[in-house]
């Protein structure tokens, strides 16, 4: 590292002697910027410096191979803005997708019952015919079985967790939403903006600030009877908080209207699972559930690698998330 530094600063205007192992020490005292580990050994010492250089190296070795050895880690999240990075910074990130759907298949290509569900998954999609995106489709499904199986071993895992959300209420009446992640769930949300709008309506609770979300979330579906109704809600002051009988009016006329028009908006709605589909999902091991979890989870990278990369055709490659290995 000293010897890059002198040679270096040896094309300097002004500087006879450089002294490139001086200028480390003094690089490492004031800016912080690299850090000495071991004897002679300095790396950054910021992880993004890391990131970033690393991120370089893979796109600058493209042809020997390195974006193929990225690909060992893509179910590891310590190396999740390493694969950001470097899907941002192809110039055609085409082939950098290919390997990665390739190894994301091989996390379940040789587990037959997870393959059994895959192909299950992929069959149901074409049959019901949801109206979203094919993969958005699939991962709403994969979610939607694993929600109606309460024999699994870890019932509390998050990936198959009833509630997508932690509601906490406000001394003021308000609520407080807080996500808890479901990898399946978000994976369909990533996918597709309409399924996404339409879930987020099984979010809304009675307050003026998630009533008007409800009102823009039925605009954009197109809802405009449903939309028209919302409006003509009249939300409780904030004083009415200790006096429950206008909240539990205000309330009760809420899910009046949701449910007036929940076969239009509710993606549940639209499923229907018979007991042979529902016992598909039973006898999942511990190690099972963790696998679909990191599979779930590598496909969601993948998409967040999408939103950043360029890529000639997009849909092309989103169309291929969640199918069956062939």
């Amino acid at each position: 590292m000293a010897r890059l530094i002198e040679e270096y600063l040896q094309g300097v205007p002004g500087l006879e002697e450089p002294d490139g192992e001086l200028a480390l020490k003094a690089m490492e005292a004031q800016h912080g910027i690299f850090v000495e580990r071991a004897r002679q050994i300095h790396s950054f010492s910021h992880l993004t410096l890391q990131e970033y250089f690393a991120a370089l190296y893979v796109v600058e070795n493209e042809n020997r191979g390195s974006v193929e050895r990225l690909m060992l880690f893509v179910a590891d999240d310590r190396w999740r803005e390493l694969f950001l990075l470097t899907a941002g910074m192809l110039a055609d990130a085409t082939e950098f997708f290919e390997l990665f759907l390739q190894a994301v298949n091989q996390m379940v290509a040789e587990d037959e019952q997870l393959l059994a569900r895959l192909v299950w998954v992929e069959e149901k999609g074409a049959r019901t015919q949801l109206p979203y995106k094919p993969a958005a489709s699939r991962a709403f499904l994969f979610y939607y079985a694993l929600d109606h199986d309460r024999t699994l071993p870890l019932v509390d895992h998050l990936l198959i967790r009833k509630s997508t959300f932690r509601l906490t209420r406000n001394h003021d009446g308000t609520f407080t939403i807080t996500s808890i992640p479901i990898p399946s769930l978000d994976l369909a949300r990533a996918l597709d903006l309409a399924l996404t709008s339409a879930l987020d309506l099984k979010r809304v609770l009675a307050n003026a600030g998630i009533t008007a979300r409800a009102i823009q979330i039925a605009e954009r579906l197109g809802l405009k009877e449903m939309q028209a109704e919302l409006q003509k809600l009249v939300v409780p002051e904030a004083d009415m908080v200790d006096s429950p009988e206008g909240w539990q009016a205000f309330t009760s006329k809420w899910g009046e209207i949701l449910d007036k028009y929940r076969d239009d908006w509710d993606p549940h709605r639209k499923v229907q699972l018979d007991e042979k589909e529902i016992e598909l999902f039973t006898q999942l091991s511990k190690e099972q559930v963790d696998k679909l979890t990191r599979y779930f989870d590598a496909n969601l990278l993948l998409v967040r690698c999408l939103e950043v990369a360029y890529v000639p055709n997009r849909q092309a490659i989103e169309d291929r998330i969640l199918l069956p290995p062939s």
